[in-house]
């Protein structure tokens, strides 16, 4: 466990940072912007996606940045380099 216990925490932070914001963009969707009819059902469900989406790919990144070591070196599997892999190529392979 070279990366530490921050390291290992980090898939459980980034669900536990899902649920809450899951809670609040469900909040939104039904108390700031309530379904009244059946044809808004679609675009509340659009709304808080899309909502969710955003809100979670911006906290995504500073979750990476603080629980994730600044940089872990990786050896090539085809040749003899070494990649280093940093926090926000963590967080750029989430928000891709």
């Amino acid at each position: 466990v070279s990366g530490g216990w921050d390291a290992m925490m980090f898939p459980l932070t980034v669900t536990a940072v899902g649920i809450l914001v899951s809670i609040a963009c469900s909040f939104l969707a039904t108390n700031i912007y309530p379904v009244k009819t059946e044809p808004q059902i679609e675009k509340a469900l659009k709304n808080q996606l899309i909502s969710t989406s955003f809100v979670m790919t911006g906290l995504i990144y500073f979750v990476a940045e603080a629980f994730l070591p600044d940089e872990v070196p990786l050896t090539a599997t085809i040749g003899t380099g070494i990649v280093y892999l940093r926090p926000w190529k963590a967080w750029a392979c989430i928000a891709s």
